[in-house]
């Protein structure tokens, strides 16, 4: 029968063109006497079915072998859609029958039984991590944003990494993004030291992105290897970076308030300097005590950063053979005096 109907399937084009159905009846009928093995294997799936009917998910997968196996014909069929978003879909399905096939099988195990958000999102990101090279290639040629092709990009170098990110994100996004939004309001108005001050309130946030920071260390070493950015000096030398980071979020981001607000002062000199020394001691020494702690670290960042031999010497010589802690306390005393004698004016 069906032999029978492509075998004639002109005059029955004919046929259809001149009946009463609507436009689009017209055109599904053409479309199927024009592809003669698409339309032979739904009719074939269609009486398997009737005989021997599959589980819901087996039919999907079913269809998705068919769609595939006449890849041409459907894509003549997605582009005769008037449906922009719809289109820009179905080409995207039939890119990879793998990732159309996990996609669809996800989607239908959602609909029976539904996950929560967070579960949905890390099983999405499974999804895109075992089709990972056909999913770089839908970002490569997307029409997105450059900008969000490099995240999406970045996004697939590593999966435990973007995991931990993204469920970071879910955790503590929703706090974090209002009340950043709350503070950007008068961000014309905004210095540095506000930012401090937004961490210090914020410090279990910022102790759980430092932990996912470390704990994806060798990812994040992969996508930078150059040792003198901030992130590879933070990520070698943790003892340093999570003291000092934790003293600058002390007190309410205290201590990069007052660096700023001396940095802002004009007409700088000695007694100025060491008014701003006796006045903050303690932070000195806290931060002499950090430095006295990480000896090791310090003199790394030293022997990375500093490229002048004279000055790279004379400062390993400081670390390795002084009491860091002792020369704070020294410089603190010092600077005592010369501010004692300034306000005396004996200068």
């Amino acid at each position: 029968m069906e032999d029978l109907i492509f075998q004639n399937k002109e005059p029955i084009k004919e046929l259809i063109k001149n009946s009463n159905e609507d436009e689009k009846t017209k055109k599904a009928l053409t479309f199927s006497l024009e592809h003669e093995k698409l339309t032979k294997d739904v009719i074939n799936f269609a009486k398997e079915e009737e005989k021997k009917p599959s589980d819901e998910k087996t039919k999907i997968d079913k269809g998705v072998d068919i769609a595939f196996n006449n890849k041409e014909d459907i894509e003549e069929l997605i582009n005769t859609s008037k449906d922009k978003k719809k289109k820009k879909i179905g080409k995207l399905a039939l890119k990879n029958k793998k990732l159309t096939k996990d996609v669809i099988n996800f989607a239908w195990e959602e609909k029976n039984n539904p996950s929560d958000q967070k579960t949905q999102i890390n099983k999405g990101l499974d999804i895109a991590f075992d089709n990972k090279k056909v999913v770089s290639e839908i970002i490569d040629e997307s029409e997105e944003d450059k900008n969000l092709k490099e995240i999406g990009k970045m996004a697939l170098e590593d999966k435990n990494l973007t995991k931990d990110v993204v469920n970071f994100a879910l955790d503590e996004g929703k706090e974090l993004s209002n009340d950043f939004k709350k503070l950007s309001e008068n961000k014309n108005n905004l210095k540095t030291s506000d930012y401090f001050k937004f961490a210090s309130k914020k410090k279990k946030q910022v102790n759980k992105a430092v932990d996912v920071i470390y704990k994806n260390k060798e990812a994040l070493q992969k996508m930078n290897d150059d040792p003198k950015t901030n992130l590879n000096l933070a990520l070698n030398h943790p003892g340093l970076f999570k003291g000092i980071t934790n003293l600058a979020l002390k007190n309410d981001g205290e201590i990069p308030e007052k660096i700023e607000e001396f940095s802002e002062k004009k007409n700088k000199n000695i007694f100025s300097c060491a008014k701003f020394i006796s006045q903050n001691g303690k932070s000195l020494s806290d931060t002499a005590k950090i430095l006295n702690k990480n000896k090791s670290e310090v003199q790394d960042i030293i022997n990375t950063c500093v490229e002048d031999s004279e000055t790279k010497e004379c400062l390993n010589n400081i670390v390795e053979n002084y009491n860091l802690e002792s020369l704070a306390t020294a410089v603190e005393v010092g600077a005592g005096i010369i501010n004692f004698f300034d306000e005396c004016n004996i200068f």
